[in-house]
């Protein structure tokens, strides 16, 4: 063997080979091996640093996302293993051992502290978890609204410039001239689904990703890109998600240089959709865009952050803030909303009564039949029953299942000493669920939303304790305090919009032959297939 490679290196070609071969194959073996054993005995080092930093705390084995990821009674069965024996209440806080990187971990099933958590004025004091920014930012957005941290001052600077330079769009009067557009594109998905017939499987999650992404497309560039060729791409980035996180745990940087990896493929589609941003920011450039001029359309992304300045520094925003806030709004702002509409469908279509009950307020807002209007800013006060609905849903199946944060010091959280060095999960999910807060808190009921509920005596006798213990922070889908949601209100309206025109058009069937599942990450999506049926 040995004497085969000296003869091949006394050609000019077989020394080329050989380059070629160390260049392409041992190298980036050598580099991803010596990163895996580094990363790992950081992981290592770190998990036997801090193993016995939480051994205070009540303690419970980790159970993982499966709750996440079943229907309801396999998530109750989950659910009730963070259930106090002794007390018979869901365990407020947890030890739940050594997470992905190596630190100690505890959930918070807690409202009281997860306001705490939420709504600290200090913006190091639970600053989001480092695989989070590190994973999330490097993989997807930049460093957007979404990613940045308090621990970076100048970074975090850059953050507070932008909320405030972002949030107008967002405000009453903007959203209220969006809504002739919100309808335009609801009334396209409706004549889609009405032109395929009562007959035909929609796969939930295709149909309404393309929905809610051509609005996306239209709030961030002015509708100035290809919407099939971007969700395309979008699609592909979420299904492969876990894997490019997986590797990248492990293996750093690195794994995106090897080709053909997953983790290759989601940088490289990253890069063609950055490519596609900087060429609509190229355009607007050229045409001498400014703030009010986006394209006939309501103040988009990219118009309001071509012109400004940050007051601080003086300079214009570049063009890579504004690619990153640009990934930022695709990536937060279609899949979330997307699966939070494919799970209303899917319970719906599981519940004729309550799909009745929200027709039949549709009917006598919107009318029916022929006589049937578009939806206006002022139905939607009107539309509770449909805002009930939607509420329930993001309550059982929040778009963000957890706020993962991590604590640089010692601090005291409620009752509990909380060492550094801590990832502090707050648990959206089962804060949502937690019969403190929530009469019957698995089964699906809008009705425990309805203001008008004391009319219907079975309502009233659970809705009025319910509201009554309700705590602020028991329903925060979109997180809450200094970082909640920036587009919270563009996104329930869109959803109030959609679901109210869909409805009232159509009723739902689901297919029960198909086995429930769930997919995508990080926000578990229904893989669920619908028919819609017009009303007679």
């Amino acid at each position: 063997m040995i004497s085969a490679v000296l003869e091949l290196t006394e050609s000019f070609f077989g020394r080329l080979f050989l380059v070629t071969v160390v260049a392409l194959v041992v190298v980036p073996v050598v580099l991803l091996g010596s990163t895996f054993v580094f990363r790992t005995g950081k992981r290592i080092w770190t998990y036997r640093r801090g193993k016995d930093k939480l051994k205070h705390l009540p303690q419970h084995p980790l159970s993982g996302l499966g709750m996440y990821e079943n229907p309801n009674e396999a998530t109750e069965a989950k659910f009730n293993k963070y259930i106090n024996a002794e007390t018979g209440q869901l365990y407020d806080l947890v030890a739940v051992g050594a997470g992905i990187s190596g630190h100690q971990t505890v959930v918070v099933n807690d409202a009281d502290l997860l306001q705490q958590i939420l709504t600290d004025p200090d913006p190091k004091a639970y600053p989001k978890a480092p695989l989070y920014e590190e994973v999330v930012a490097d993989a997807l957005l930049g460093d957007g609204l979404v990613t940045v941290t308090g621990l970076n001052q100048p970074k975090f600077e850059r953050w507070q410039f932008h909320r405030r330079l972002l949030t107008p769009m967002f405000h009453f009067r903007a959203l209220k001239d969006m809504i002739p557009m919100m309808v335009l594109y609801t009334k396209d998905l409706v004549e889609h689904l009405e032109k395929k017939g009562p007959d035909v499987w929609h796969r939930a999650s295709d149909v309404l990703s393309r929905f809610t992404m051509s609005q996306i497309v239209w709030l961030a560039f002015g509708g100035t890109m290809d919407i099939d060729w971007l969700h395309e791409r979008q699609l592909e980035i979420g299904h492969g998600w876990t894997k490019y996180a997986a590797l990248h745990t492990f293996f750093g940087d690195w794994v995106q240089y090897v080709p053909f990896t997953p983790a290759w493929r989601i940088v490289q589609l990253r890069r063609e959709t950055e490519g596609a941003i900087y060429n609509v920011i190229k355009q607007l450039r050229q045409e001498g865009a400014t703030e009010d001029n986006s394209h006939g359309h309501a103040q988009n992304l990219i118009a309001t952050m071509l012109k400004a300045k940050n007051p601080k520094t003086g300079k214009l925003v570049t063009d890579r803030e504004i690619v990153e806030e640009a990934c930022t709004m695709l990536f937060a702002g279609y899949d979330t909303t997307s699966t939070t509409m494919s799970w209303a469908l899917y319970y719906v279509s599981k519940d004729p009564e309550t799909l009745r009950w929200v027709q039949e307020e549709l009917d006598s807002v919107l009318g029916f039949g022929p006589s049937a209007r578009d939806v206006t800013m002022e139905d939607l006060p009107n539309l509770k029953r449909v805002r009930a609905f939607i509420n329930e849903t993001l309550r059982l199946r929040p778009p963000l299942l957890t706020a993962s944060r991590f604590t640089t010091h010692d601090v005291k959280l409620g009752k509990y000493d909380i060492p550094a060095e801590t990832i502090v999960n707050a648990n959206i999910f089962l804060v949502h669920r937690n019969p403190k807060y929530w009469d019957d808190p698995h089964t699906f009921n809008p009705r425990r939303w309805d203001s008008n509920a004391s009319d219907d005596a079975d309502a009233a006798s659970t809705e009025k304790p319910d509201e009554k213990r309700r705590h602020p922070f028991a329903f925060v889908p979109f997180a809450a305090g200094a970082r909640n949601c920036i587009g919270k209100n563009f996104a329930l309206q869109e959803m109030i919009i959609a679901m109210a025109l869909i409805l009232s058009k159509f009723n739902v069937e689901y297919d029960p032959t198909k086995p429930f599942s769930v997919f995508g990450s990080p926000v578990p999506t229904p893989d669920v297939y619908l028919k819609f049926h017009l009303r007679k």
